[in-house]
């Protein structure tokens, strides 16, 4: 906000917001017996660099004691300026504005309390009830919550056995005997490309294979195909398919257009196969997935994106019974906190998925935000756009401004 007498009042929405603790005037300041006079201003009104005709406006900005009050219409609260308005009988109106984010996501638990990853590299703790103020813990607790963050992810890492390898036979690849994919398209595009590019040498494709052995006669086999080599990496183009060996067949993984990340053996024999999306803590790069599938004990194969009709899931817990998982389709709120505004209309659904694939909606959070389930199958979310944590199971929630997290 800037004022001077030539070019008048300039209100324009900040591109780093953070909170403004607020103050309380004197009692002089706020009688209730003192008498206030508003007028229109007699100077020229910018607003994020659109002029505005004050005077014909329906709700104008409105000058008293010499200092500018600008209405808390739709307009300006939420189209302008981003902000959140909210309406509860007991709580009246409520206007919430853009901060900083200073909580990211909870790692861990114990009988009282949740673990927040914070900015800076802190991580605080958090009653379960939401009451109290976080506290900030030391380097030996963050490296305690650290490892309880490790145990608690479901399932195993995906991890290939240096022993185990597919191969490639002429046009094709092959893992014990089995033919896994052939690689004409991919030669095919290839040669179209270097035939009309002469200035490019073709080096042929590069062929890396993961295998993992998931139980005694199921394995998972990653084919990971380099083309245009001409471009050095991490810029070379690449293709990963993954495939279900058993019984001497191959399947493809539906849905699974990365490596894998981990796998969850499920008791009644099943797998759950999954690629994390990218996180902002771990990736150099938003385009990376949330992908799900499922492999029942009938040795059926289920892509589970495309059942929910969502480009990303996130594994948040196993049990016995299946999974729970979120679902979305917003890439970039899986990356980084702030590239979500308040004015962002998001929508988030938690799911719990049985053993044969079927969904069970629990939860449509109307934001976004990374979601974790403790010990007790309460589900909360760390809020994307302000500093909240929900418990949507008690229906709870608690938000703290930007300068109280940072004391």
């Amino acid at each position: 906000m800037a004022w001077d007498a030539a070019r008048g009042l300039k209100i324009n929405r900040r591109e780093r917001p953070s909170g403004i603790r607020p103050t309380v005037e004197s009692k002089d300041k706020t009688s209730g017996s003192r008498r206030y006079e508003a007028v229109l201003p007699g100077f020229p009104i910018d607003v994020n660099g659109k002029s505005i005709n004050n005077a014909g406006e329906p709700y104008p900005l409105l000058l008293v004691d010499n200092v500018s009050y600008l209405p808390m219409t739709w307009r300006y609260a939420h189209n302008e300026f981003g902000w959140r308005t909210d309406w509860g009988a007991q709580e009246g109106f409520q206007l919430t504005t853009e901060q900083q984010k200073v909580l990211h996501r909870i790692i861990a638990e114990d009988t009282e309390a949740l673990f927040v990853e914070a900015e800076s590299n802190r991580m605080l703790k958090v009653n379960k009830d939401l009451k109290g103020d976080p506290s900030l813990l030391d380097d030996k607790a963050k490296a305690g919550v650290n490892q309880l963050a490790e145990k608690r992810k479901p399932g195993v890492p995906f991890a290939g056995d240096p022993k185990q390898t597919a191969v490639r036979l002429g046009d094709s690849v092959y893992y014990d005997n089995i033919e896994l994919m052939s690689l004409k398209p991919i030669l095919e595009k290839a040669a179209a490309f270097y035939e009309s590019q002469t200035e490019y040498e073709n080096k042929g494709l590069d062929v890396q294979s993961e295998i993992m052995k998931l139980d005694d006669r199921t394995v998972l086999a990653v084919i990971s195909v380099s083309s245009f080599l001409h471009i050095p990496p991490p810029y070379t183009p690449y293709t990963h398919e993954a495939f279900i060996v058993r019984d001497g067949k191959a399947l493809p993984v539906p849905d699974l257009t990365q490596v894998p990340t981990r796998v969850v053996r499920n008791p009644d024999g099943s797998f759950w196969i999954a690629s994390e999306a990218a996180d902002r803590m771990t990736s150099r790069t938003p385009n990376v997935y949330g992908q799900l599938a499922l492999l029942n004990v009938s040795g059926q194969l289920r892509g589970m994106n495309t059942k929910l009709g969502e480009k990303d899931i996130d594994l948040l817990a196993s049990t016995n019974d299946g999974l729970t998982v979120k679902a979305y389709s917003d890439r970039f709120k899986a990356y980084h906190d702030s590239f979500i505004p308040l004015d962002a209309e998001e929508r988030e659904t938690y799911y719990h998925l049985d053993l044969q694939g079927k969904e069970t909606r629990l939860f449509l959070y109307k934001g976004a935000g990374r979601g974790y389930v403790d010990s007790k199958g309460h589900i909360y979310v760390v809020d994307r756009q302000v500093n909240r944590i929900s418990d949507l199971t008690s229906g709870q929630s608690r938000m703290w401004w930007d300068y109280a997290l940072k004391r």
